[in-house]
Parts: C-alpha cells; structure tokens; sequence
C-alpha cells in the first residue's frame, strides 16, 4: 500500500490566519510621535535592563533631573566622555533605587505582622522574583562600578580640563 504525503507547495490557510492577515494589513503601528513613545514602553516592566534612555515616570521626571545635576556636579565631568560615563552611573544609580523600592514591596506585601522575612522568600513563589531582583541588583551594580572605576582612570590619565566642554 503507496502513502503519499501531501504537497507542500499548497496548504489550506485556516479562517483565523486568514481573519489574521486582514486585521493585520489595517494596521502599521503608531503613527504620532506621542504615539510611538508609548508604544515603545509597551513592554517595560521596571526599567532595569532598558537599553535606551533610563525609563522614568513622568511624576518622578523632576527628581530624578535633579539627582542627575547633583551627580554631574559631585563627579564634574569634562568633556563627552566623562559626561557619558556621569550620565551612566547616575543612571545605574537612579536603577539600583528602584530595585530596592521594589524589593522592599515585595518583602511587604509577602509578610504579615509578627513573620521574618524569610518566608517572604518562599511565599507563592517569590523566591524566583527576588532571585532575578538579585541578579538586576548585581549587574546594575557592576555596570555602575564599571563606569566609575573608568571615569577614574581617565580623571587621572586627562590633561589639564578644557572648560568649553564639559556637557553634551
């Protein structure tokens, strides 16, 4: 008895990828520039590996302006590279805030009065969110220290500062 095995030059498309591919040629995206910045946090849970600008909440927009300016006056970088390097540690900096923040939810919101910590760790499953909170905590961490550690160097190595150049 001869089996033989369907074309694959011909696959029926079912009603659903057919319904898929209608609704998807209506839409190309975001078409404002509002638009397409919202759209482009669809995905942000809490900001720690953003690749692009640190993601802050509009309502927290003026602190963190203001850490960043008491940053750059504490480090006073000279020229673009130093300025960058500024910029990152004072971001890693603003992150390593949130982490705790968020750390401190959790522990809260995971024990009731009278309970230690620890089963804060082990209570529905949390002990693989505060793992990963951990693993956040040590990468922006070294990132920062990284930059500082680069800035020092190159403090050290810099001839004597032009002051037409110390910002972007």
């Amino acid at each position: 008895m001869m089996h033989h095995e369907p074309s694959r030059d011909f696959e029926p498309v079912s009603t659903r990828t057919f319904t898929n591919r209608i609704n998807g040629a209506k839409s190309h995206g975001p078409i404002s520039e509002e638009g397409k910045a919202r759209s482009s946090m669809n995905a942000m849970k809490h900001g720690f590996r953003a690749s692009k600008d640190l993601a802050v909440p509009e309502d927290e927009r003026e602190e963190f302006e203001k850490f960043l300016d008491g940053v750059r006056e504490d480090l006073n970088p000279v020229g673009q590279i130093q300025c960058a390097l500024v910029d990152r540690i004072a971001t890693c900096a603003w992150r390593l805030r949130r982490v705790v923040s968020m750390e401190s939810v959790m522990l809260m919101e995971n024990t009731q009065e009278g309970e230690g910590f620890h089963r804060a760790f082990t209570y529905r499953g949390n002990e693989q969110r505060f793992i990963t909170l951990t693993r956040y905590e040590s990468m922006i961490e070294r990132g920062m220290y990284q930059a500082l550690s680069t800035l020092t160097q190159i403090k050290r190595l810099s001839p004597v500062p032009n002051p037409d150049r110390t910002s972007f």
